[in-house]
């Protein structure tokens, strides 16, 4: 038990480890009775009461563990630490404890064993279309609902709002609240064309998931690791060591976020062309997902018209589409369509816009600070390997040539004249230094 994480009630650090299975924490004995006593040697006050309870209370102090954690000199020593259950019984057995803080430390241990490691916490949560907000309230961990306000405003399409929560907790001193700004942080400054600050918090990712490796349990680096992970995987980066074990790696994680990963994985998969995998992920998903998960099961059905439309099935990716619109209207969250466009190669143009012709122009601004923003974003990352000079129906045109669709079946799909669709692909050539579809097919997957 080396791995250790620092909690915080009241402003007040609680050193915490993790047991051998990752499926629960155990918080310092020491630290709790110092805060809940105010005692000057918390450690000699609790080595005294665990001799005089091990005599009538045997069976609970021996449920007590022991873990290696730092102590204020920064040398780790040997301490006892326990479960949440085991340290709620303690609190009734052990003088000298504060009265009055008994009800609200009890609440907040009871929400911190299911929150202390949450990320992404708006993206992962189960609600019914159409209460997004409702179900953002009940998160009872206050940083927590910040991190899920901050996700709720990007995905309604509001990333300055986004980028002003999330801004606040980049340097927060838990690690998965850090590291959940950071994600939520680098998108939003990326719509908001501040991609020095982009880069920042892409940074801080990074060396977050460093820091997780080095000094965290094993269940907050899976998931430190899995943000990353998608992080790199969306602006289309290699991925590191992180592609050796996502296999390993999704099976672990809670159901929303595994939901999540699915997405993640059929972008990888989309990468690589295997359409027919993609669709297999996506109905496995629809099917055996216990809760719904709006934002993850949204990018999910998107991603299965996107395997249907790349082999020239238009009509058979609608229904996808339809699940789309069913999750994320509701609740005005049209950032995953406006994300997904350029993927879905005018998709949206040609079939959600008829649907939805209301919010069209709030679609048709964020995919076009999603891709103003992807492109530059690619541009620093990869030192200058990008796309850069496309516009968005250049780009879709180019996409669908690569894909092999003739000039007028790319005409007939998006509704232009053979000669628009020429004229287009030309400029393309033309911007990108390609002399064929080979080489623009090349380009467009770097």
């Amino acid at each position: 038990m080396d791995n250790y994480n620092l909690v915080h009630y009241k402003e007040n650090a609680i050193r915490v480890s993790e047991t051998e299975t990752g499926e629960d924490m155990l918080y310092s004995v020491a630290d709790i009775i110092s805060i809940l006593t105010r005692s000057t040697d918390a450690r000699k006050y609790w080595n005294t009461q665990k001799r005089r309870l091990s005599k009538t209370d045997g069976e609970l102090i021996a449920s007590c563990r022991q873990a290696s954690l730092p102590a204020r000199d920064g040398k780790r020593r040997m301490t006892d630490v326990a479960t949440a259950p085991v340290i709620l019984e303690l609190l009734k057995v052990i003088p000298g404890i504060d009265e009055t803080e008994i009800t609200p430390f009890t609440h907040w241990l009871q929400s911190e064993r299911t929150e202390n490691d949450t990320v992404t916490p708006f993206q992962t949560l189960p609600f019914q279309p159409g209460t997004a907000r409702a179900a953002i309230n009940t998160i009872s961990n206050d940083d927590l609902r910040r991190m899920a306000e901050a996700e709720y405003a990007y995905y309604t399409g509001n990333a300055r709002e986004a980028a002003e929560i999330a801004g606040l907790y980049l340097d927060h001193g838990e690690i998965n609240i850090r590291i959940t700004a950071a994600y939520i942080y680098t998108f939003a400054t990326m719509h908001l064309h501040r991609y020095n600050k982009a880069m920042n918090a892409f940074r801080i990712m990074e060396k977050s998931l460093q820091r997780a490796k080095e000094n965290h349990s094993p269940l907050i680096q899976r998931k430190a690791r899995m943000l990353l992970y998608a992080a790199r995987t969306v602006m289309n980066l290699p991925t590191d060591e992180s592609q050796h074990d996502i296999a390993q790696l999704v099976p672990e994680l809670p159901e929303g976020l595994k939901t999540w990963a699915c997405f993640i994985h059929c972008y990888d998969l989309y990468r690589k062309e295997k359409y027919d995998q993609i669709l297999g992920v996506v109905e496995t998903a629809n099917a055996f997902t216990s809760e719904v998960y709006p934002i993850p099961l949204s990018y999910l059905n998107a991603f299965a018209a996107i395997a249907l439309v790349n082999q020239k099935q238009v009509k058979e990716a609608e229904p996808y589409l339809d699940k789309v619109i069913e999750l994320c209207q509701p609740d005005g969250m049209y950032e995953i369509l406006g994300e997904m466009q350029i993927m879905l190669n005018g998709l949206v143009d040609v079939y959600i816009k008829s649907r939805l012709p209301e919010d069209a122009e709030t679609i048709d601004a964020i995919t076009n600070d999603f891709f103003h923003g992807w492109i530059a974003m690619r541009k620093l990352l990869t030192d200058g390997e990008s796309p850069a000079g496309v516009n968005k129906t250049e780009f879709i045109m180019a996409v669908l040539a690569g894909r092999g669709w003739k000039n007028k079946e790319i005409a007939d799909y998006l509704g232009f004249s053979e000669n628009t669709v020429k004229k287009y692909l030309s400029n393309v050539f033309e911007k990108l230094h390609v002399e064929n579809r080979q080489e623009l097919t090349d380009v467009l997957r770097r």
